[in-house]
C-alpha cells in the first residue's frame, strides 16, 4: 500500500503543479491580451477575467499540491485534503478521472488509514 500512497501523493502534486502553473499562464494571458487591445474598457474586462479565472483554477490546484505534499509526509489531515480535490477531479475527463478515482480508492483503504493515523 505504499506505493499506492506514494503514486497518488506525486501524481496528485503534479496535476497541482499543472494547475498553478496553469492559473498562472491563465492570468498573464489575459492580462497581455487586455494591454493588446488598445482600449482601456477591454483591458479592464480581460485582466478582471484573467485574474478571477486564474485565482478560481489556483484556489483548487494549490490544496492539491499541498495535500500531495503531506500524504508523502503520512499526515492524517492530508488524507482529508486529497479526498475533497479528488472527487472534484472526477469531473476532470480523462487524467482527473483517472486519478480521482485511484485516488479515492487508496485513501479510503484502511491499511491507508493505519499509515497515515500517527500524523
Amino acid at each position: 500500500m505504499q506505493n499506492h500512497i506514494r503514486i497518488v501523493a506525486l501524481g496528485n502534486m503534479a496535476l497541482g503543479a499543472l494547475g498553478i502553473v496553469g492559473a498562472i499562464l491563465f492570468m498573464l494571458g489575459f492580462s497581455v491580451a487586455g494591454l493588446a487591445s488598445g482600449e482601456l474598457a477591454g483591458g479592464i474586462v480581460l485582466g478582471s477575467i484573467g485574474v478571477i479565472g486564474g485565482a478560481f483554477i489556483a484556489v483548487y490546484s494549490l490544496p492539491q499540491f499541498i495535500g500531495g505534499l503531506g500524504l508523502l509526509a503520512r499526515k492524517n489531515w492530508a488524507r482529508y485534503v486529497l479526498m475533497v480535490t479528488s472527487a472534484l477531479s472526477l469531473f476532470g475527463f480523462p487524467i482527473g478521472t483517472i486519478l480521482g478515482g485511484y485516488s479515492l480508492w487508496v485513501l479510503t483503504n484502511n491499511d491507508t488509514k493505519m499509515l497515515t493515523s500517527g500524523s
